[in-house]
């Protein structure tokens, strides 16, 4: 008569039986080699949500994933969650390319700052012999553009600035463009500060640096004409300065930065123009 095996020990059986099939295909695959962990760094504007992603290869089967933020507090929730500060996706094992993407989504109101996650392999996901040699350290980089819009009275000088904060690297390019308000959706380039050589743009148009000429645009930084990019403060500064022929109608106006490999930073400026009698009634009416 054969022995009877009881339910618990046959449970026990088919986890050890599982075990060992799963130790075999991960020797037969890749040996002892770690799992590789490859970060893609992210870089947003302030008030908008970051998406960070981990790529995890040389995997044989899925796994769970774990954010923690730089102090190390676990962070995002499965599924999406509006009233928490992060989302947190697993995407399906893919067992042609023995890989998996865990991603982690900053909700706007929590991309503040320049920061730091970190992403890792759930605890028993891989035997300890296979885990990564190191963490995938994630870094998210937070930009801003701060400038003001400006109200004037018609065929009068403005100047109009704009002010980028964390700018980690030399522009290859920095431009102002406008368009009409109303009447026309055509977009003209004014200028890009790192092309222009004695005041002639890339694209022809003539904008003088200088700030006595009689040029309808002038592009400046600082007041001083120089194009420096101030990388002890990660920060840049340009302004243009229209003269009174620039002002006969409202327009808008867009500041650029072109950073190495990135899309561009840009912020809309609004130059609103009115007349002095328009001014003079509107000021009689409110009293």
């Amino acid at each position: 008569m054969k022995p009877r095996v009881g339910v618990g020990t046959a449970l026990l059986l088919s986890t050890l039986l599982s075990y060992q099939h799963v130790a075999q295909a991960t020797e037969s695959q890749f040996g002892t080699d770690p799992v590789v962990i490859t970060p893609k760094p992210t870089i947003v504007r302030t008030g908008t949500p970051a998406t960070l992603t981990c790529v995890f290869t040389k995997l044989e089967h899925q796994i769970e994933v774990l954010w923690t933020d730089r102090s190390g507090a676990k962070v995002g929730v499965y599924g999406p969650n509006t009233r928490d500060s992060y989302t947190q996706i697993t995407r399906p094992y893919d067992p042609d390319e023995y890989s998996q993407e865990g991603v982690l989504i900053v909700h706007a109101h929590a991309v503040i700052a320049t920061t730091s996650f970190k992403c890792e392999i759930g605890a028993g996901a891989v035997p300890e012999n296979r885990l990564p040699l190191t963490p995938g350290r994630i870094g998210l980089q937070v930009y801003s553009i701060t400038g003001l819009s400006r109200q004037v009275i018609r065929e009068t000088d403005v100047l109009l600035s704009c002010q980028f904060a964390y700018v980690t690297a030399q522009p290859d390019e920095v431009y102002w463009e406008f368009r009409k308000v109303i009447t026309s959706n055509a977009v003209t380039k004014l200028c890009s500060a790192q092309s222009t050589t004695e005041g002639l743009c890339a694209d022809g148009k003539i904008i003088s640096r200088n700030r006595d000429s009689d040029a309808t645009y002038n592009v400046d930084r600082e007041g001083d004409g120089s194009s420096a990019y101030i990388a002890s403060d990660r920060s840049l500064v340009t302004t243009l300065f229209i003269r009174a022929k620039g002002t006969l109608e409202d327009r808008l106006y867009t500041c650029g930065v072109k950073l190495p490999e990135l899309d561009p930073w840009t912020l809309q400026l609004t130059v609103d123009t009115f007349t002095l009698s328009r001014f003079i009634l509107c000021s009689f009416r409110a009293v």
